[in-house]
Parts: C-alpha cells; sequence; structure tokens
C-alpha cells in the first residue's frame, strides 16, 4: 500500500480547482512514476469513481471568493437569501451540491473549476428547501409580486390601423416572422396570376340547347349525309379489264408469256439486228 502515498495530494484537497487537463496530467505522470499495484490500481479507480459525493460545509465556514464585503460567509449569504429566516430554522451546515473531482461537463478541458457558481448553487438549493418548510409552517416569505404595466386601450381607428398594418410597419412583429411573411406574400400573388384551366368533362352540357339545335342544319333527326361512301364511289367505277391470250403453244419459240400462269413477266428471245454503220 506504499505506492498510494503518491496519491494523497488529491485526496487531502478539500476543493480540486485545478482544470481536468493538470488533473489527468497529474495522474499519468504519478502511475509512471508510483508503478501502482493490481490491488491499488483497483482501490485508486474505485476511489476516483465515486468521490461525486462531498460532505456539508459548516455555516459559518468562509465562502472562497466573498460576494460583497458584507457577504464573507455561508450564513451571510443565506440570511441575504432569507433575511426573515427564523433562528430556529437556520442550519448548522450547507449541503454541497455533488460533483465529480474531474468535472469535464460544465468546464472545458483546460479551465478551472468555478467554486464560486459551485457555492452560490449549493446555497440556492438550500433556500428553496428553507423556503417550502416557511411555507408548511406558515412563515410568510417576503416576496413581492410584479406588477404588469396596463396597457393603453387603444382607439377603433387606431386597431384598424395596426390591423391594416404591413409586417414592417407592424409594431409587434418580430424578426424571426419576416421571412415567412415575405414568402407569403409571394405566394399570394402567385396564386393571383391567371392561368388557363382545361374544361373538365363536368363542365360540358350532356344535352345540346335549343339555341344550338336551330343554329345547325343538320341537327335535325332525319339528317342524311352528303358525303358519299368509298364503297359507293368503286361500286359506280367502270372496271377495265384486261384479257390476257396466251401465246402459242410450243417449245421452241421466241416469246415465252409467263402472264398466265401468274406471272406478270414476258421472256422475249428475239434478237433484231440493227445498222451500226448509219
Amino acid at each position: 500500500m506504499a505506492c498510494t502515498r503518491w496519491y494523497l495530494p488529491l485526496v487531502l484537497l478539500p476543493f480540486p480547482v485545478a482544470s481536468p487537463y493538470f488533473l489527468w496530467l497529474f495522474l499519468f505522470s504519478t502511475t509512471l512514476h508510483a508503478r501502482p499495484c493490481f490491488y491499488c490500481i483497483i482501490m485508486l479507480s474505485a476511489l476516483f469513481m465515486s468521490s461525486c459525493y462531498w460532505p456539508p460545509v459548516s455555516l459559518e465556514s468562509n465562502l472562497s471568493v466573498p460576494w460583497s464585503d458584507n457577504i464573507t460567509t455561508y450564513a451571510d449569504a443565506l440570511a441575504s437569501m432569507l433575511p426573515n429566516l427564523p433562528e430556529d430554522m437556520k442550519p448548522t451546515d450547507v449541503p454541497m451540491l455533488n460533483r465529480c473531482w474531474c468535472d469535464l461537463t460544465d468546464t472545458g478541458l483546460f479551465e478551472q473549476f468555478n467554486v464560486s457558481d459551485w457555492e452560490r448553487r449549493s446555497i440556492l438549493s438550500l433556500k428553496e428547501r428553507l423556503e417550502v418548510q416557511l411555507k408548511e409552517s406558515g412563515v410568510e416569505t417576503p416576496f413581492e409580486p410584479e406588477v404588469p404595466e396596463p396597457e393603453p386601450e387603444g382607439t377603433p381607428s387606431q386597431e384598424n390601423n395596426e390591423a391594416s398594418a404591413t409586417p414592417h410597419e407592424g409594431s409587434n412583429t418580430n424578426w424571426t416572422d419576416e421571412p415567412r411573411l415575405k414568402l407569403s406574400g409571394i405566394w399570394d400573388q402567385v396564386s393571383a396570376w391567371s392561368f388557363s384551366r382545361k374544361p373538365q368533362p363536368s363542365d360540358a352540357p350532356t344535352t345540346p340547347t335549343r339555341a344550338s339545335r336551330s343554329r345547325w342544319t343538320w341537327a335535325g333527326d332525319n339528317y342524311t349525309p352528303r358525303v358519299r361512301r368509298m364503297t359507293d364511289i368503286f361500286n359506280d367505277a367502270p372496271i377495265h379489264t384486261t384479257t390476257i391470250r396466251p401465246s402459242p403453244t410450243g417449245v421452241l419459240r421466241k416469246e415465252y408469256d409467263l402472264r398466265p400462269y401468274g406471272f406478270d413477266v414476258v421472256l422475249d428471245f428475239s434478237w433484231e439486228k440493227t445498222n451500226a454503220e448509219s
């Protein structure tokens, strides 16, 4: 257990205010120098992990930093917060709020711990607990309620002017609402544009009116179209047929007509002599 003597400064200090960086550096260098055994490492780890509890402080003890010239102890600080506190209800000690010996939540890695703020929060916690006890015992605490200032009643004309004012001219317009008001004004202008709308099937009338029937001559029931059908044109047109006579039969001939056999081809083997010299 002799290797733990190097860690006694951390145990003896009542309120360590060093920065977390210095504390971790001190522990690392001390561990390299002391070389604690396995059991000492377990004991020191349990000690540091369970060091978030701090014992109460006497009410007559001095503050780390005086709040003012006449507030130097915990009793003076409590009396300034609760001046009508009876003597029989004054506590003998002030319970300190729990905090870790190496606090990284309230301060940074290189900043020192603020002991004055820790003491102030501890006294405020004690004050709230004593106020509850005072209410239960029936002792009134000095409390001055804030009286809201009456708002002047405006005339109807002023109210109409304020209602019709623009967002820039309004008196109670928050700066965060200005972008929203601008966007709403742009959207109102866009929605006011006239867009061409296609007629829906439900908009068209189902039956023609009398005016439409009287306007068009073909709206009657006995209408016959004047356009002739294609079948009538083909029926009336004369059909010219050509008869293809088969060529004279023979095995060896100058011309072979294949049209009677379904081929629109005529094979002509006749060779006519032409005079090359004119």
